[in-house]
């Protein structure tokens, strides 16, 4: 498909300026902007599928590698940073449902997790708690 010059022209400078908009300033490079808003920031992934992973197969997060997506030593260096693994209850398991046991199972695994790396980790459960986590400089689930 051939643009007309005019609405050419009118794409290039919306992408100059939305390069321009999200370009670091003063040379910082994505990278490191990256790592600084993620420093400076709490990041909440509500959808953290470890508990489930390690529900399947119990792994120890402390060795480098233990799952595709997170391990103490990455979240030492940052690499997965304020993780946070949420542990819900399905909706028939609050009536004894099928799904009772494994979700209970799962928030066992959580506890577990947390209670295995309490240098690190931290149960939370508020935003105060979160907060207070970030500060501390410890990751939460």
């Amino acid at each position: 498909m051939k643009l007309s010059a005019p609405l050419a022209g009118l794409l290039a400078a919306l992408s100059a300026a939305l390069l321009t908009a999200i370009a670091p300033a003063g040379g910082e490079d994505f990278a490191a902007r990256a790592a600084r808003l993620q420093r400076e920031s709490i990041v909440v992934d509500s959808h953290e599928d470890v508990p489930w992973e390690l529900y399947r197969k119990w792994v120890d997060l402390g060795k480098p590698g233990a799952t595709k997506d997170v391990d103490i030593p990455r979240l030492v260096k940052g690499a997965s940073r304020r993780r946070s693994s949420r542990s819900t209850c399905h909706p028939t398991a609050r009536r004894g449902g099928p799904q009772r046991k494994e979700t209970l199972e799962i928030i066992d695994v959580v506890d577990r997790v947390v209670a295995s790396h309490p240098e690190i980790l931290v149960s939370a459960s508020s935003v105060a708690e979160i907060r207070a986590a970030k500060k501390a400089g410890r990751s939460r689930s």
